[in-house]
Parts: structure tokens; sequence; C-alpha cells
């Protein structure tokens, strides 16, 4: 009888043992990767994300005094530099760079960048997707404060999805270049505001 109870009680324990290896074992939830795919090839990590602010006057040979007209989304892997004196560009401007995505938006001032969906616009008018939006990667410096990229793909259309969890994007996008290639991105976390000055 004792040594039933004994075989009984090493089994139990046995039991108990697995258990609380398989609950150390168990997976962990599926962190989101932000990144971009061309035509569904290489993976190109982008885990830094910026919504930057461009004064009306940047494009244009005249002062706008500040007012806000477009607004570009950046998702890279290197770092733009905090601009702390509006009179002079940080030289370098961005370390680490290699690759990324450029999507320039026509939104409202007043909101920003709102959840919701926007799409590619030729319309100088409409909230969305602008024609400078670009896909770059072989991002290489050519001086101590500028760089240029290999490739440069031209978007021509496509849309980008945005929804917003207290301060932290889910930002998905899915864009064409003018030689159809097909970019697909997403971008998980906190968005990095920049106004950027009138040079």
């Amino acid at each position: 009888m004792e040594n039933t109870f004994k075989t009984f009680s090493f089994l139990i324990l046995m039991l108990l043992s697995a258990c609380n290896s398989d609950d150390n074992n168990s997976p962990e939830p599926d962190t989101p990767i932000s990144e971009f795919k061309i035509d569904g090839g290489s993976s190109y990590i982008t885990p830094n994300g910026y919504l930057e602010e461009y004064p009306l006057g940047y494009f244009a040979d005249y002062s706008s005094d500040g007012e806000i007209g477009w607004f570009a989304l950046r998702f890279i892997d290197g770092e733009y530099m905090s601009i702390t004196d509006p009179e002079n560009r940080p030289c370098p401007y961005v370390e680490n760079l290699n690759h990324g995505v450029s999507i320039w938006l026509r939104l409202n001032p007043n909101d920003k960048l709102i959840p919701g969906k926007y799409q590619y616009t030729t319309n100088d008018s409409s909230i969305g997707i602008m024609s400078n939006s670009e896909v770059f990667y072989d991002y290489k410096s050519i001086d101590n404060c500028l760089g240029i990229s290999n490739v440069r793909l031209k978007i021509t259309s496509g849309e980008l999805t945005v929804s917003k969890e207290n301060d932290s994007y889910n930002i998905k996008y899915s864009l064409v270049d003018d030689d159809g290639k097909k970019i697909e991105g997403s971008y998980f976390g906190k968005l990095q505001e920049r106004i950027i000055p009138e040079w």
C-alpha cells in the first residue's frame, strides 16, 4: 500500500513538472515588425517613424509665416537629427540611413494624421498621398551633410490605412511605382514629430 502511494505521488510530481515546463516554453505573442517589401521580396526593416510638417513656403520663394502646407511620413532604418536651430540645418541631418519610405501627404492642418484610409491623388485640393512620394534604398553619404540614394522608386498609386491607440500607430501601406513594382509595408509604434523650417 505504501509503495502504491509513493508511486502515485511520484507520478503526480512528474505531471506537475511537465506542465510547468510547458508553461515556461510557451511562445510569446508575435511582435509586429515595421518593414516594407518590394514585389514580395526581401524585407527592409524600418523601426523609426516620423511625421513631418512643412510650411507652405518650403517649396516656394516666399515666406508663409509658418503656415503648414504639407506633411510627410518617413519610415526609415536610420535616425534624423533633431532641429534645434531653425536657421541652421543639422549636419549630418541623418545617421545610419540605408533605406526607407517617404509618403508625402496633404492633410487638414488642424487634424493632422487621423485614423482612416488615405488614397494617392494628383488633385492639389484633395486630402491624400501626394505625387512626390517615394521608396529608396542604398542611401550613401556624398559629403559631410548630404547623401543620395542609388535606387528611388517614384510612387504613382496606392493607399495607406491608419489606426491609433493612445500614442501608438498601426499604419499599413500598399503602393505602386511608375514601373509597376508593388511596395507593401507597415509601421507600428509612436511617430516622432518634426517641424521643418523654411531654410
